[in-house]
Order: C-alpha cells, then structure tokens, then sequence
C-alpha cells in the first residue's frame, strides 16, 4: 500500500497560489484545464466567502502566501490525500500540505479549508494559567498512581491526553509496575530517550522518583514550549543523559528551579505532593 501512495504524483507549487492556473494549463489537456480552472475558481470563491463551514475565515490575504518565501525541506509522512513536508517561511518552522493531483476537488479543498479554520484558532499560545492548570492535573494523576504503588515508567507528553476541557489524563500503562518495598530493578526496556530518568538509562534500580524526572521534562516542555532535545538522534540524548548529566537548558524563574529540582538524584527529587504546592506558588508568580 505504501509503495503504491508514494508512486501518486504531487503537485508541484507554483510562485503563488495565483498562477496555478497558468502553471497547470501547460501541462493538462482541455477537460484537465476545464476542471482545475473550475477548482481555482472554488478556491477563490470559498476564501472570499463570509464563512466556511460556519466559522468566520480569516482575512484572504492571510490564506494566500508567495510559494517564493516558502523552503520545502524533506517529506515527514504521506497519506491518502497529499504529502506533508517540513518547510520554514519567512524565518518560520512550517508543514506544508501538497493534495495528491487525483485528489483535488471541490470537496476537499473545502474540507481543507476547514481545517486551516480550525488550526488558525488554535495560534495563540497556551496562557501560563492553563499551562500550570495542565501540569497540575498530571501531577494529580501521577500522585494517585503513586500512592497505589504503580510506576508509570513512560511518562510524556504524548501519554497525556488532553479533552475539550482541557483536563488532562495520563495514559498508556504498558510499561508501569507494581512497585514492593525496595528498589525495584526490571531488564526489559523502559520509557522514550528524551523523557527518561538517568537510572531507567543504565538500568539501575528505579522507584516512582523517575517519573518525577519524566514529569520535570514535560514541565520544561509547557514551559518553553518546545520539544525536548529536538534534532538530537536518540542514542546521542541517552548517553549524554545517562553518562555525561547533560539536561535541557533550564528557562528562569521558580518554574525552572520545579524543573531543575526534578533532575536531581532520585532520592533529592520533590514528591508529587511538594510538586504541586510548589506550582500554585508558581501560578501566583506568572499569572
């Protein structure tokens, strides 16, 4: 299946969204050109209308970029309907979107259309309030897991679920364990690289103290952001973390000294319960 979705042709982008229909009339035949000056014509259509899928659009200036400033890097997945690449325009990281040539109709680009409305909602940054609400309801999570004896071991980002609320849920227990009196030890491998306690690493013996550290680099995440080591292969983040102590960059503020106290040794790292007194005097500091 795959070999066959990447064998499908992608449009290439014009100068602008402008000459497509120039750039495409010397390629097609009569009924091809019939169609896609049929699809600009949507296009145009649908941007200048007062609404698209009754939420407001933006103002059509915003919808349409010069394909000129736009740098397509390489291509980070494929699907039914298009390609998506990595790219940076003016200065900024950006995904690029390319429908598949068989795909472009009237439909989709409406349903495209939909979903720039929704992702241009979604621009504003968190406000510190909800990101501390956030880490908040991690911590409780984690705390009720806790006081039952259970290590997460894989605590990240990606196993926190976010609901309409934005009341966030920790999922994802494959790896957790039960933990006994002692130290546990466990040989199968635990956790992803960027997120992991150093002991988890070495495969030393572990207590609930590592999913605090997981939990420092989520906080480092809401805090700046962005995703922890980006652009450091894997093996590189687990010996630098295990082996050289290496940690993210720690932001300023009573935040930072929350996130840099999770990194300590296991025993020096704070409990979910001083986690979170420790963020609500963090929200009476940012909010």
């Amino acid at each position: 299946m795959q070999d066959q979705i990447s064998s499908q042709k992608a449009i290439s982008l014009p100068s602008s969204p402008h000459q497509y229909r120039s750039q495409t009339s010397e390629i097609i035949g009569p009924s091809e050109f019939t169609r896609n000056d049929e699809l600009v014509l949507t296009w145009n259509r649908i941007l200048e209308s007062a609404t698209c899928g009754n939420k407001p659009l933006l103002p059509y200036q915003e919808w349409n970029i010069d394909f000129s400033e736009l740098t397509v890097g390489t291509r980070v997945g494929i699907g039914f309907f298009g390609e998506v690449f990595r790219g940076v325009w003016n200065g900024t990281d950006v995904a690029i979107k390319v429908f598949l040539e068989q795909d472009l109709t009237t439909e989709n680009m409406e349903d495209f259309c939909n979903e720039i409305s929704i992702l241009s909602g979604q621009k504003k940054k968190l406000s510190w309030r909800r990101r501390l609400k956030m880490l908040r309801d991690i911590c409780r999570g984690l705390m009720c897991m806790h006081r039952m004896k259970i290590v997460h071991r894989d605590l990240k980002s990606a196993n926190c679920l976010v609901n309409k609320h934005w009341t966030v849920k920790i999922c994802d227990f494959g790896l957790s364990r039960i933990m006994n009196e002692t130290n546990m030890k466990d040989s199968s491998s635990a956790g992803t690289p960027e997120w992991m306690a150093p002991e988890l690493i070495r495969n030393e013996p572990f207590t609930e103290k590592c999913d605090i550290f997981s939990l420092g680099v989520i906080m480092w995440e809401l805090c700046t952001l962005n995703r922890p080591w980006e652009g450091v292969p894997p093996e590189r983040v687990v010996y630098a973390v295990a082996n050289e102590g290496s940690r993210l960059e720690i932001p300023d503020g009573p935040l930072g000294r929350l996130i840099s106290d999770c990194w300590t040794e296991p025993d020096d790292r704070p409990s979910c319960e001083e986690i979170l007194s420790r963020l609500l005097d963090c929200e009476y500091s940012l909010c």
